[in-house]
C-alpha cells in the first residue's frame, strides 16, 4: 500500500516529516505535486530512498526476522517466526451477529486455516461490531495475520482495532489495541497485514 499525503496551504518555513515504521520495502519512491490556485500542476522527480537494516532502531526492517534480530542481525533469542504455529486455528471464536442471509459466514470460518477467496465471516449491519478467538491458554502472540475478502466488497471495512488480551475486550475505545485501521473510503479489495507485536 503506497501512503499519499496531502498537504494544502503548507510552505517551506516548517519542515515536513513523515516516517513509515517499519520500513519493510527495499525503498520508497517519493515525489511532490504543487498546485497553483489557477489549477495548473507542477511534479517534482521521484526522490528513491533505499532502506538500511539497523539492528538497533527498534523496528523490524530490511530482511529481520523480528524486531532488531535474525537477518543480517544477531539471531532472535526464542524466535517463533523460523516455524511459525497458527495457534488460532479450530479455537473458539465468536462475533457480534450472524448474517442471516448466510449464516454459514460465521466466526469458525476465520480459524480453520484457509484465507482469502470466499472465505470470510459477516456479521448484521451493526454498529461496532466484533469479532474473536479464544485461544484456549496463554500463548505467547507475535504476530496477527489480516486477510481481507478478496472477492469482492472488501471496502466495506472502514474501522477496526485489533486487541490481544487475557481478558474479554468490551469496548472498542478499551486500551491496549495493537493496531488501528481507520480509512474512510474503506480497506482495499485485496489486503493482507501482518502485524508484528
Amino acid at each position: 500500500m503506497v501512503p499519499i499525503l496531502f498537504l494544502l496551504n503548507t510552505d517551506l518555513s516548517t519542515p515536513f516529516e513523515y516516517s513509515i515504521n517499519p520500513a519493510s520495502d527495499i525503498s520508497y519512491s517519493i515525489s511532490a505535486k504543487v498546485y497553483d490556485d489557477c489549477g495548473a500542476v507542477n511534479t517534482s522527480n521521484a526522490l528513491i530512498i533505499s532502506t538500511t537494516v539497523s539492528c538497533n532502531d527498534g523496528v523490524q526492517n530490511g530482511n529481520e526476522t523480528g524486531i532488531d534480530c535474525g537477518g543480517s542481525c544477531t539471531a532472535c533469542a526464542n524466535q517463533p517466526c523460523i516455524n511459525p504455529t497458527l495457534i488460532s486455528q479450530g479455537r473458539n471464536a465468536m462475533q457480534s451477529s450472524y448474517f442471516t442471509q448466510y449464516p454459514q459466514w460465521n466466526a469458525d470460518r476465520l480459524v480453520d486455516g484457509i484465507a482469502g477467496g470466499s472465505n470470510f465471516n459477516h456479521t448484521q449491519n451493526e454498529l461496532k461490531p466484533w469479532w474473536y478467538v479464544d485461544l484456549g491458554s496463554n500463548s505467547k502472540v507475535t504476530r496477527v495475520h489480516i486477510t481481507n475478502r478478496s472477492d469482492c466488497c472488501g471496502n466495506i471495512i472502514k474501522k477496526f482495532r485489533v486487541f490481544v488480551s487475557n481478558a474479554p475486550v468490551t469496548d472498542f475505545n478499551a486500551i491496549g489495541n495493537v493496531f488501528e485501521y481507520n480509512n474512510s473510503s474503506g480497506m482495499p479489495v485485496v489486503m493482507f497485514r501482518t502485524l508484528q507485536i
